[in-house]
């Protein structure tokens, strides 16, 4: 049997409570890392794959040794493989409370792609974590000029505008969420 990367070690206990999907993908990205521990590209999958398990230090982990990859390559122009890692790692931080951490890996993402939707959501939930709310507003009003037909980010809005006590404004994201909602 070869030899698994220390991050991916103790990744059989993870399994027991996946769906089947994911059990598959778990065991197919740490198959690759396996296989090849330096496919960045492999620890990234599992590192996201990680988040949406909520082993945060474990996708950490997986997610530092895709940086430490590409950074040693010095591919760092490899714009879609940082972005996505930069924002990975910015959804593990925010996890995790570490917000200064989570805003510098949104930053740099931004520098990727000032556009990118999940980008300025993730924006917008560090935000609403560290009690900026209207820097969150901002973000989400980002997401819908590029894209008004977003049921999720008008449900942000709506209850970000709620907590605020502004009501009216609240009241106008969640008729735009049931006019889209019929249309869909």
């Amino acid at each position: 049997m070869e030899k698994q990367p220390a991050e991916i070690a103790d990744l059989e206990d993870i399994t027991t409570f996946l769906s089947e999907e994911k059990k598959v993908k778990m065991e197919k990205y740490r198959k690759l890392v396996s296989q090849n521990p330096s496919d960045a590209e492999a620890w990234i999958s599992l590192g996201v794959l990680l988040i949406q398990t909520r082993n945060y230090n474990k996708s950490l982990e997986c997610l530092n040794k895709a940086l430490n990859i590409i950074t040693s390559e010095k591919k760092e122009g490899n714009i879609p493989k940082n972005l996505m890692l930069q924002n990975a790692l910015a959804v593990t931080y925010i996890q995790l409370g570490e917000y200064s951490k989570a805003q510098e890996c949104l930053e740099k993402a931004l520098t990727f792609d000032g556009a990118n939707k999940d980008v300025l959501n993730n924006f917008a939930i560090l935000f609403t974590r560290i009690g900026k709310a209207r820097e969150a507003i901002d973000y989400f009003l980002k997401i819908l000029e590029m894209d008004d037909t977003d049921i999720h980010t008008w449900e942000n809005l709506a209850e970000l505008y709620r907590l605020l006590g502004e009501y009216d404004e609240s009241l106008k994201c969640k008729m735009r969420v049931l006019e889209l909602s019929d249309v869909k």
